[in-house]
């Protein structure tokens, strides 16, 4: 069985950082983790009646990691 997403974040420019620099249209999330990234119509199929829609608005959307540590020192 296919996952479902949670959220949608739709009608973006995403960067996946894939060979070619291939941009995105939108991307499925689902339990705190990327599900999909591609055009809407790839991703509008992970959806149901119960997943939000975000709408961008043509924003760039990037990846990150976020890496949170500290440093201890006597």
């Amino acid at each position: 069985m296919q996952k479902i997403a949670d959220q949608i974040i739709e009608n973006s420019k995403i960067a996946t950082l894939a060979p070619g620099d291939k941009m995105a249209e939108a991307i499925a999330i689902t339990e705190d983790k990327i599900l999909a990234v591609g055009s809407t119509s790839e991703v509008d199929v992970l959806t149901d009646a119960n997943t939000t829609r975000l709408d961008a608005e043509l924003l760039f959307v990037t990846p990150f990691f976020l890496h949170a540590h500290a440093h201890m020192h006597r």
